[in-house]
């Protein structure tokens, strides 16, 4: 029924464009139908391959990642992407998130990858307008919780950093923390840390490169104000 009126829908806009107007019905008809079958994991992976081009190559690992371990997992594997725009799907999509233990920005990703990948099937004629804009409305981004004023800082005084490195006595480990600790590196900047990134007479660390989550992959840091040198006093330079 929803193949037939939307090839009506065409008709009213368009016209017939063959001599038998029921061939021609039927085709549009035969058309819609293939279309409601393209799943939600295609279009997904079709967008990965989109926007890989112009997305960092860390960020787009990351929006894979998001999006084949998860994602598509949570939607399920044979849901169509028209199933995907109903309002039960979304609110079981919801429900999901709420009862996970994920970060307000973590939820808020899966709700951006989610929208982004029916926005792109939107575009390419496979949804309707209607069916993109129960989407959005369904799926606002996630507001995150005002941090209360007297929640403790999640960071070591110095106090506590010197009893945690009593305990530490492997020589990778105790460089490690207390290049992390001194120099606020990002634990990605940290391994990706080559000895020509450290120059010894000057005592700075510099700050080029990043390692890729769960990978050997090396990428550009996260932000360009993440190039920088970092520098250290005699004894921690030369751990």
């Amino acid at each position: 029924a929803y193949s037939a009126f939307k090839a009506l829908e065409e008709l009213k806009e368009t016209g017939f464009k063959d001599n038998n107007p029921i061939n021609y019905m039927n085709s549009k008809i035969k058309e819609y139908e293939k279309k409601q079958e393209t799943l939600f994991k295609d279009v997904a992976l079709r967008w990965l391959d989109a926007t890989k081009s112009n997305k960092k190559e860390s960020s787009h690992y990351c929006a894979e990642m998001h999006i084949k371990n998860k994602l598509i997992k949570i939607i399920g594997e044979t849901t169509t992407i028209n199933e995907a725009c109903k309002s039960e799907v979304i609110i079981e999509f919801k429900d999901y998130l709420s009862n996970q233990k994920f970060k307000v920005a973590t939820k808020n990703i899966y709700i951006f990858l989610y929208k982004k990948i029916v926005e792109l099937a939107f575009y390419q004629g496979l949804v309707s307008q209607i069916e993109f804009g129960n989407v959005n409305l369904l799926l606002p981004k996630i507001k995150d919780k005002v941090v209360e004023t007297n929640k403790k800082e999640n960071f070591y005084t110095k106090d506590e950093y010197d009893q945690f490195m009593k305990v530490i006595t492997e020589d990778f480990d105790r460089v490690l923390f207390t290049f992390l600790y001194y120099g606020g590196f990002r634990i990605n900047e940290l391994l990706a840390i080559t000895p020509n990134d450290i120059n010894f007479e000057e005592r700075y660390v510099s700050i080029n490169k990043s390692i890729l989550h769960y990978s050997k992959i090396m990428s550009s840091p996260k932000t360009k104000n993440s190039y920088r040198k970092v520098y250290f006093n005699k004894s921690n330079i030369e751990m």
